[in-house]
């Protein structure tokens, strides 16, 4: 039974385990007096503020911004060239949702509106759903076209 091993009887192997230095526990430590902090000065005080480099711009305000953004819900343009190129290549059909527009990543995914602007094309057939505003230059561009 002297196999058992107990909760109780638990030690770490010698040695791999190391006792922590004890600052300003007299002159005989080798740590006493000023306990590794020096004479005097910003430093050797308590409550200096964390970050502070003197009269430097300290480091955590030279490095950019990072973390959460909010999204804005900005309405977004697409021209009547990029609508071309894309049916061209056969990324959209002719018949325009927002839907198809978020999915040939024409518009961001967390875009709310979209308009379509420009003044110039040559594809004609081409029809928006309700959800996608077109300008008067583009209805006059496509209104041309017919």
């Amino acid at each position: 039974m002297s196999n058992i091993v107990n909760l109780d009887k638990l030690r770490p192997m010698v040695g791999s385990r190391k006792n922590s230095k004890r600052v300003g526990r007299g002159h005989g430590s080798g740590w006493g007096k000023t306990a590794g902090y020096g004479h005097k000065g910003q430093s050797a005080r308590s409550g200096v503020p964390l970050g502070m480099e003197g009269g430097q711009t300290p480091l955590y305000r030279l490095l950019p911004k990072r973390g959460f953004n909010p999204r804005p819900h900005y309405a977004e343009a697409v021209t009547l060239g990029t609508l071309e190129t894309a049916i061209g290549s056969g990324i959209l059909t002719k018949n325009i949702t927002f839907q198809a527009l978020r999915k040939a990543k024409l518009i961001r995914a967390y875009t709310k509106k979209c308009k379509i602007i420009g003044n110039e094309t040559s594809i004609t057939g081409i029809t928006f759903d309700a959800s996608v505003k077109v300008s008067k230059g583009a209805e006059q561009a496509l209104n041309k076209v017919k």
